[in-house]
């Protein structure tokens, strides 16, 4: 697999649409678009990173196979990280890493919001930034996950509800309990209360 090409969502959005209407050419410039994406998703489920790679190949020959079967308006990255959420889950109970999904599935997601110090020159910038990271990694994990899939990959709630295979309103509901969770700690921390509506 080459590295990860980033494209503009339009152009992202372009090829998703020329694959599903049957332009195979375009699978490898897509799969280079989105690979790094999927493959950190993947590995908030697993420290197995040679499954998720299987699993991400198995994700595209499965849209190729079935693409006439798939919904052209979702949009691709909320598409293919459903799919690969499904698919680790599957082979992972397969291969006997978890059980199925239950009331102890969001143990499973482990988020990792990382602090870059390159890009943060501030001292005391840095020092509330990596309190914020403590503090997102204190929510419980169904709450990380609607954290990360909205804030870092910018997932508005009906996608992040289909890539969770839960309710736009249990996605809701999630957001909001976590952000008042970050908001109690605002008086703790002054500088959180710059970085909050970020998160908003």
């Amino acid at each position: 697999m080459r590295p990860s090409t980033r494209l503009d969502e339009n152009t992202l959005q372009g090829l998703w649409q020329r694959l599903l209407q049957g332009e195979g050419g375009v699978m490898e410039s897509l799969m280079q678009a989105v690979f790094r994406s999927l493959f950190h998703y993947g590995t908030k489920f697993t420290t197995d990173h040679e499954l998720v790679k299987d699993c991400i190949q198995d994700v595209f020959v499965d849209v190729w196979l079935h693409r006439s079967a798939v919904d052209a308006h979702i949009p691709a990255k909320a598409y293919l990280m459903a799919s690969l959420r499904r698919k680790i889950h599957r082979k992972s109970i397969k291969q006997g890493y978890f059980q199925p999904f239950g009331e102890a599935d969001e143990l499973r997601f482990q988020a990792d919001f990382t602090v870059q110090d390159a890009i943060i020159s501030d001292e005391a910038t840095r020092q509330t930034a990596y309190r914020l990271k403590q503090l997102l990694d204190l929510l419980p994990k169904r709450q990380q996950e609607v954290i990360y899939l909205k804030f870092f990959h910018d997932l508005d709630r009906e996608h992040i509800a289909g890539v969770m295979g839960v309710a736009p309103q249990t996605v809701s509901n999630l957001l909001q309990l976590a952000l008042q969770k970050l908001r109690q700690y605002a008086s703790e921390l002054p500088l959180l209360s710059l970085l909050l509506p970020l998160l908003s």
